[in-house]
């Protein structure tokens, strides 16, 4: 395994220990954009005339910065990697607020912070968190780990944007009509690929927790 790939399978342990042996998390299956929405909701429809990933490079590019606090839950998506452009993987997209630095004492005041985390369920259908019934308190509970805590977004460059300094790379998320576009990318150079390369697009449209 090359490098590169293996950091990448690196920044989606988020979720793992969650989990035990049956979940794995790792890179972010079946047709286009379209197909992945169910018909009776409001989201548009996009063209399938190029790869998914590229349709959602596009739509990144052109979305804008959202709000913090729209994105605020657990949003279920689809991510789609750089190496397999057409096949769905399930991904999940966890954001709130939370305090840090709460054991500072009265001089220096806790402070509040946002927290963006994403996961995928390994060997799991596309559609694996369209419907949480039977895991939320499992995923809740290890999504309010202290060490989670660590993975805090800050406004960059039009997105809000998380750093993963264990794997050296960072997800941005902007908004682009009804979904939130996110981007997974490099930081640093690696055998297969450069600061900047960008090894994963995905898109969240259902959101299936609220805090």
């Amino acid at each position: 395994m090359k490098k590169s790939m293996f950091i990448v399978i690196l920044l989606f342990l988020a979720f793992s220990n969650a989990y035990g042996s049956d979940f794995n998390i790792s890179l972010l299956s079946t047709t286009s954009i379209a197909n992945e929405v169910n018909s009776s909701t409001n989201h548009p429809k996009m063209n399938n005339s190029d790869s998914i990933f590229n349709q959602l490079g596009d739509m990144f590019t052109k979305g804008k910065l959202p709000t913090k606090k729209s994105t605020y839950g657990w949003w279920s998506g689809r991510c789609y990697m750089s190496t397999d452009q057409k096949i769905p993987k399930n991904s999940l997209l966890a954001s709130r607020s939370i305090k840090v630095g709460t054991n500072n004492g009265p001089a220096f005041p806790a402070k509040y912070a946002h927290q963006m985390l994403i996961g995928e369920a390994l060997g799991k259908p596309a559609d694996f968190y369209d419907d949480i019934s039977n895991q939320k308190d499992s995923l809740k509970n290890y999504i309010e780990k202290p060490e989670e805590r660590k993975v805090l977004a800050q406004k960059e460059n039009g997105s809000l944007a998380s750093r993963y300094e264990l794997g050296n790379l960072k997800f941005s998320i902007r908004k682009y009509k009804d979904y939130f576009v996110g981007q997974l990318t490099a930081l640093v150079d690696y055998d297969s690929g450069s600061a900047g390369s960008v090894y994963a697009n995905c898109y969240y449209f259902k959101k299936v927790f609220s805090y």
